[in-house]
């Protein structure tokens, strides 16, 4: 991952820095990045247990990635009031998602726990 200076060249913008911070694919701290890995790990656990909804994320992503287009680096950020709302209600979205898959995944495990059989040891 590089940084923002290396990367811009230049002091901080709010704008670079929700480049740098939330759609850059290859930067494994951004939130597309994130998100796109736990869809890939979601979709491998749905094949293996089946409980996982597989595309849970593909809404957010969705959105996320719709909402770069409308923040162009060559305006100024106050400008961009509306935009920067739209952002934070796409990561609440987010956020939801995630304690849904992270709801989903406790009752599955705990579902598959107690159904084990009697004599086998639990620790």
């Amino acid at each position: 991952a590089e940084s923002y200076r290396y990367r811009y060249q230049k002091e901080a913008e709010l704008i670079t820095a929700l480049d740098l911070t939330v759609w850059d694919e290859e930067n494994s701290r951004s939130v597309i990045f994130q998100v796109d890995s736990l869809e890939i790990s979601l979709n491998r656990l749905s094949t293996l247990i089946g409980f996982v909804t597989p595309g849970i994320f593909v809404d957010a992503s969705a959105s996320l990635r719709a909402l770069k287009s409308s923040l162009s680096m060559e305006k100024p950020w106050q400008e961009y009031h509306a935009s920067l709302w739209n952002l934070a209600r796409a990561l609440d979205r987010l956020a939801e998602s995630c304690r849904c898959v992270s709801d989903t995944l406790t009752t599955g495990y705990f579902a598959h726990v107690c159904a084990a059989p009697a004599n086998l040891k639990v620790s």
